[in-house]
């Protein structure tokens, strides 16, 4: 049997798997990448070169330098400067800015430990008397705008690195920190309008419920708040215990040292991730963190999944596989001498986007970035069109089943038919800006 063929069949299973998730992804993920080696399509090191790459160590220095903002008390500062602005006094307006920063953060941090600590802020700020917020209105938004904000930057979320694999693989054009921004920024921003205007209107009519808010997730970030200021030391309570005392000091390193780490990716004088191991270096050294939170702060999830995606990819890149496959695809669209890049662009952006509400957002890249990225070599145009579409299209789902950012937001009591109706159009809108947009921004 024809090695593509294996291969193809691997791959195969591994979607079918993926789409079931009876097992964790992660294990799917290396088992496509060892039964790669198992076949001879791919050398047994190259089955686990990944996980030493420099997209590996990326996503591994991000992880703890965005973890530090938490630890040192910096988000939970951020957030209590928020609630003592005149911003609470509007809903809509208060919304929007919430929205805004929420997405900001997560381009550089994890859209989890975004949402983990927004949740308790604006559970503080709906329950005060005569609060003119409500949790129920403003934690939807706040969830989908951290999943649209982490496809702003490198560091924002897994699928633009599993991307990253796959154009390595292939030689292609690889992306810059910041490349998925010329698309990311206008996606978020149509959410922040979105919940300004139709999106809020939405939530008055749908929303019927009692805003119901637990009374628990509010105290160790009121607790917080009533022990701010004096000297050095401020406390830090909204995601870890109340008890937890920082240092000033520390926040200022935590901050300096994910601004230079932002400063040396746009510098490109060294590897993405030199700086970020650099900056996980400093906070591990200056005692920002400590080494067991640093190594705790890692999804090693994502990093097995990251590190097993790149055996994956190299399969489909020797075996001839991933050119198979994409010739096909070619095939479909009237060959390589008719088929047009902007069609089939357009065509992977919707699939991608339809599949996104009931798949995983990384399993879907790990599918179909490898493909994409094979499509556009066999085509021998840029790969970024293709690519970073299949990237975004990932992100902005109306369930709360396929992406972990809006899980964590069923707190607010909302039930399945509320996101559908509520983000629905928002899943349209952002299709469509994806469409429209790499395209432009990326040409081929």
């Amino acid at each position: 049997m024809e090695q593509s063929t294996i291969a193809i069949i691997i791959i195969s299973l591994a979607m079918i798997s993926f789409a079931l998730e009876r097992i964790p992804l992660v294990a799917t993920a290396m088992l496509a990448s060892l039964a790669m080696a198992i076949f001879g399509i791919i050398p047994p090191s190259e089955a686990y070169a990944g996980f030493s790459s420099n997209v590996a160590m990326m996503v591994v220095g991000m992880m703890i330098v965005g973890n530090s903002l938490f630890e040192t008390g910096v988000a939970s500062k951020l957030g209590d400067v928020l609630s003592k602005t005149k911003v609470v006094n509007n809903e809509r307006v208060f919304i929007m800015v919430v929205t805004l920063i929420a997405g900001a953060l997560s381009a550089f941090t994890s859209n989890s430990a975004v949402i983990a600590l927004m949740i308790p802020i604006i559970a503080s700020i709906a329950s005060r008397p005569g609060s003119k917020i409500t949790q129920k209105n403003v934690l939807l938004p706040v969830g989908m705008a951290a999943v649209i904000g982490g496809g702003i930057t490198m560091s924002g979320s897994t699928p633009q690195v599993v991307a990253q694999t796959a154009l390595e693989q292939l030689g292609l054009r690889q992306m810059g920190y910041f490349d998925l921004a010329w698309v990311g920024v206008p996606r978020l921003l149509l959410v922040v309008i979105y919940f300004g205007t139709i999106g809020y209107t939405l939530e008055k009519k749908v929303l019927t419920f009692d805003d119901v808010i637990d009374k628990s997730i509010i105290k160790s970030n009121d607790k917080a708040a009533a022990c701010e200021g004096g000297g050095d030391q401020v406390e830090a309570g909204v995601i870890e215990s109340s008890d937890k005392v920082v240092s000033k000091t520390k926040m200022w390193i935590s901050s300096l040292t994910m601004i230079g780490v932002i400063a040396g990716f746009i510098s490109e004088t060294f590897s993405l991730g030199f700086w970020s191991l650099l900056g996980a270096t400093i906070l591990i050294a200056t005692k920002c963190i400590t080494p067991k939170q640093a190594f705790a702060s890692v999804d090693w999830n994502t990093i097995g999944i990251l590190g097993a995606a790149q055996g994956f990819a190299a399969g489909l890149n020797n075996s001839g596989a991933g050119t198979l496959i994409a010739e096909s695809t070619i095939n479909l669209f009237g060959g390589a001498e008719i088929a047009s890049p902007l069609f089939i662009t357009i065509a992977i952006i919707i699939v991608t986007a339809v599949l996104t509400n009931v798949l995983s957002d990384t399993a879907l890249a790990t599918m179909f970035t490898p493909i994409a990225a094979n499509i556009a070599y066999t085509l021998g145009v840029d790969p970024l069109a293709m690519v970073i579409g299949v990237v975004l299209a990932t992100g902005g789902d109306f369930t709360p089943i396929a992406t972990a950012g809006l899980t964590q937001t069923l707190v607010g009591g909302y039930r399945f038919m509320d996101y559908v109706k509520i983000l629905a159009p928002l899943w349209f809108l952002l299709m469509i800006t994806t469409v429209v947009l790499c395209p432009i921004m990326y040409p081929f």
